[in-house]
């Protein structure tokens, strides 16, 4: 049933693109002749739209340096650079492969596991949690401390309000966990006794154990890695045309971003079109542009996540090599047939 309400979602957001697009040039309710999606993409600034890829090539390092804080804050010691690696393996599947939202992670998960120490193992792989949730904390605080310099904009207004609610509400959540009398209510006792809770209960117990200081800093990456993302967002829109302001489009496309981390369907596909169009859109041109400068992003990603196929077929090489001595040792052993 999961998987038939994905497939549902994902057929109705390419539905949605298809009927709201105007794919050739058009007449708009003024008379004057609007380019279409197509022309609109193939005239695209070349310019602009390097800029906004240069904007996302530092994304993937400070993901993987995000987790790395996170892993060390339950315990897991391990190298920068074999976080380095694994993180753009899971973006390569995240955005090369099309599994989903969720891929990445099963990947990270599995190499979680193998690095924790005994009895670690359930904190490491947990700490991907924490990392998703340091995400997207880090998308709400960009969008409200960005859209206070749109506060005149009806919209950016709406967005600062939710946004600046939800920071609120995790500062009080976190506060009440570090109070001590909290730690020792009966109800906090018998949620972690439900199976799986407990486990997210020690790992929360890690992270206060060091004062929330990983979670506060990974949080801090995440708003430089949504600001980097919402730069390219911002580029892309300028290459396609796209006639809202800079900072307006900055300031809202960190809540298309949130559809695009619900694993409904493939990076958000029409969902985050249907948000960014009904924050950012208004005409058929600048429809148009909105889709198309989404869309542009998406090719960004993808850009930046294939440098993740080198790290699996460096592994695949490594595999190989120390497979081949034992199959030397075992074609040596074999008797040979007579002639």
């Amino acid at each position: 049933m999961w998987w038939s309400l994905r497939l549902l979602v994902a057929a109705a957001g390419v539905a949605y693109i298809a009927w709201t697009v105007n794919w050739r040039s058009f007449v708009d309710a003024d008379g004057v002749r609007q380019p279409g999606f197509l022309e609109r993409v193939g005239d695209a600034d070349p310019a602009w739209l390097a800029a906004g890829l240069a904007c996302l090539l530092p994304v993937v390092p400070l993901a993987a340096g995000r987790w790395w804080v996170l892993l060390r804050g339950v315990g897991v010691e391990v190298p920068g650079r074999s976080v380095l690696r694994v993180t753009w393996l899971g973006q390569f599947f995240n955005y090369a492969v099309p599994v989903g939202s969720t891929g990445g992670d099963v990947v990270r998960a599995v190499a979680a596991a193998r690095w924790a120490p005994k009895g670690r193992k359930a904190e490491a792989v947990l700490s991907l949690v924490a990392d998703r949730t340091a995400g997207l904390a880090g998308l709400v605080l960009l969008a409200g401390v960005v859209g206070l310099t749109q506060l005149d904009h009806p919209v950016v207004q709406r967005v600062v309000w939710v946004a600046w609610g939800l920071v609120a509400l995790g500062l009080i959540a976190v506060a009440l966990h570090a109070w001590s009398v909290t730690r020792r209510v009966g109800l906090l006792r018998r949620i972690a006794g439900w199976p799986g809770v407990c486990r997210l209960v020690e790992v929360a117990e890690a992270y206060r154990r060091v004062k929330y200081r990983p979670v506060f800093a990974a949080v801090g990456v995440s708003t430089l890695i949504h600001a980097a993302l919402a730069g390219g967002a911002v580029c892309a829109g300028l290459a396609l045309g796209l006639d809202a302001p800079a900072a307006v489009v900055f300031a809202t496309v960190p809540v298309a971003f949130v559809a695009a981390a619900m694993p409904l369907t493939y990076q958000g596909l029409g969902v985050m079109e249907a948000v960014a169009v009904a924050l950012l859109g208004g005409t058929a041109a600048r429809d148009n542009a909105v889709v198309g400068m989404l869309l542009v992003h998406r090719l960004y990603l993808l850009a930046v996540s294939l440098p993740g196929a080198l790290t699996m077929l460096a592994g695949s090489r490594q595999a190989q090599a120390v497979a081949m001595p034992d199959n030397a040792a075992a074609s040596s052993q074999s008797p040979r047939k007579p002639a």
